[in-house]
């Protein structure tokens, strides 16, 4: 059996800084797990069940304040848990991302009836820049189930709008998201954007400089549609990536008297970084850490 630690399960202020903000952290998370992945398949019923793809549903934490203070085993439990929460909500926005670009998007036939020929080209782009334009970890890291001229427009938004880019400029954007593309491929693929009146093409000298031709705006009608049908998905995933994966109260140094505590001291700052990749890195080494204790507990 894991070892108790002398915590009151009635008054968290009794336990140490680290416990504490742990509990804290934990104790948020299982709040939005509550409320926002139960919100997650109500939004994606609502629209994107016709897409035939199966939701990604994030599993729920579900915390119980006197074992989590008291319990080492269950601590541990706890946080891989929320470790596998983490992977699932990155994984719940890769099924919307590929129900939107796989599924709606290239069956205007089957799934727009209702959205006018000029919408249906604009809805793949302005989905673009309400998502990727914001989640750029995410665009970083998930990005070839979206056609690149979408991801190029959406990411580039406002450059495009404002002062407009160069080849050179968009590659250059394109590789900081790890996306590498050929120079002439590029040239191919902003001439398609061009076909579809989303951009303009300017020389000045011998360099093609792109700004947006109109802003992305809907039909008064498609935009209804958009505000009713997608935009909520797509706020959700901004929101709750914003949320859950902020985590920035366990940026604290651990107690001296921690075992291991060189080990938390390398784990924690991570938590000053928000974002999927350092949620992740610290729930998974904070369970790792209790694991370790626990094993070193039942040798005794």
């Amino acid at each position: 059996m894991s070892k108790k630690v002398d915590t009151s399960p009635l008054d968290i202020e009794t336990a140490d800084i680290f416990l504490k903000k742990l509990y804290e952290v934990i104790y948020k998370l299982s709040t939005f797990s509550k409320t926002q992945f139960p919100r997650f398949t109500k939004l994606w019923n609502i629209y994107l069940f016709k897409s035939k793809i199966n939701p990604h549903i994030p599993r729920q934490i579900k915390l119980n304040k006197e074992k989590f203070l008291t319990d080492n085993e269950y601590k541990a439990q706890i946080l891989r848990i929320t470790e596998n929460a983490i992977v699932d909500i990155f994984y719940s926005i890769r099924s919307i991302v590929k129900a939107l670009y796989n599924k709606i998007f290239p069956n205007p036939d089957l799934f727009l009836k209702d959205f006018s020929e000029d919408d249906q080209k604009i809805l793949p782009y302005l989905c673009a820049k309400d998502l990727y334009g914001k989640l750029l970890e995410f665009l970083k890291l998930e990005h070839n189930i979206t056609s690149t001229k979408y991801l190029i427009i959406g990411k580039n938004y406002l450059l495009l709008k404002l002062n407009g880019m160069s080849n050179a400029e968009i590659l250059n954007s394109l590789e900081k998201s790890e996306i590498s593309i050929k120079y002439y491929k590029l040239n191919k693929i902003m001439q398609e954007i061009e076909g579809e009146r989303i951009i303009k093409v300017e020389r000045k000298g011998r360099t093609k400089i792109y700004t947006l031709k109109n802003d992305l705006v809907l039909s008064s009608d498609g935009q209804k549609k958009y505000n009713q049908f997608f935009h909520p998905l797509l706020e959700w995933s901004t929101l709750i990536w914003r949320s859950f994966f902020n985590i920035r109260e366990l940026n604290i140094s651990p107690p001296s008297e921690y075992k291991w505590c060189t080990y938390l001291e390398k784990v924690l700052p991570r938590a000053a970084t928000q974002g999927f990749n350092a949620t992740h890195y610290v729930m998974k080494n904070l369970a790792k850490y209790y694991e370790m204790l626990i094993k070193e507990e039942n040798e005794e």
